[in-house]
């Protein structure tokens, strides 16, 4: 149960300079309760209180770099208790220091991680992508076609028909090879000529391209994943070192 007790107000006036410095010593003390402005009678006669734009840009900017690299770290940071009186006019430049000389080992040890890791999502994609071909899907038979332009790719079961309608003047030829989830995977033909109107037509059913590599050969299914499957393995071993190593990390900068 709350007892009541009497208050006493004290107005302080110190050096513009010193502020921050009271502040803090005030907060020690657990002196400090903090009140909108605008809700107090200064504030309804248009009273703003002052505060240092470049200093809190400054910080802002120093917050969005430090969680940059938290993500990066995938860590929390922890409160970090002080005795110390904190002035935030000079600690800014204590910290900017500090986190420089952090950021330069981190991005320098585990930079291109986020690289690695979206390289191998998008590899494993393609690679299953690749698997529903049939075995004997043949891209060099493809790749010599000189009047004809081909796409593979995903479209939704239901855009079908309406991809068919958009072609029905030019000549063109759209082949089912399999069924992903509510997709159909196809192989599309159509005239080098009359291309932009295919481009058209596919963006207006959802069609939703295979990244073929260009040059590629071969056939398709089990035999075109090998290599990839390999290339898969050397991303998997890197990106497990570099996670050993984001996890060894913030102990090692204690």
């Amino acid at each position: 149960m709350f007892k009541s007790e009497k208050l006493v107000r004290i107005t302080l006036e110190t050096p513009e300079q010193y502020i921050s410095a009271v502040t803090g010593v005030i907060a020690r003390f657990k002196l400090l309760h903090l009140i909108r402005i605008d809700e107090t009678h200064l504030g309804r006669l248009g009273y703003v209180a002052e505060t240092d734009g470049r200093l809190l840009g400054d910080y802002e900017q120093f917050s969005a770099d430090l969680q940059s690299a938290l993500d990066l770290l995938q860590v929390r940071p922890d409160g970090v208790p002080t005795d110390g009186e904190i002035v935030p006019e000079k600690e800014i430049f204590k910290l900017r220091e500090r986190f420089s000389e952090l950021r330069a080992v981190v991005e320098a040890e585990l930079g291109e991680l986020p690289d690695l890791e979206t390289r191998l999502r998008d590899k494993q994609g393609l690679l299953d992508r690749f698997k529903t071909l049939p075995a004997g899907f043949d891209f060099t038979s493809l790749g010599r076609c000189l009047f004809l332009r081909w796409a593979v790719g995903l479209v939704p079961v239901t855009g079908l028909p309406k991809l068919e309608e958009s072609l029905s003047d030019r000549h063109h030829a759209v082949i089912e090879l399999g069924t992903l989830l509510e997709r159909t995977l196809i192989v599309i033909f159509g005239l080098k000529k009359d291309w932009a109107t295919f481009e058209r037509a596919l963006q207006g059913a959802l069609f939703e391209p295979m990244a073929i590599p260009e040059g590629i050969s071969g056939t398709g299914g089990s035999r075109f994943a090998g290599p990839r499957i390999a290339n898969i393995d050397r991303l998997q071993e890197k990106i497990q070192g570099l996670t050993g190593q984001r996890q060894d990390f913030p102990a090692s900068i204690r």
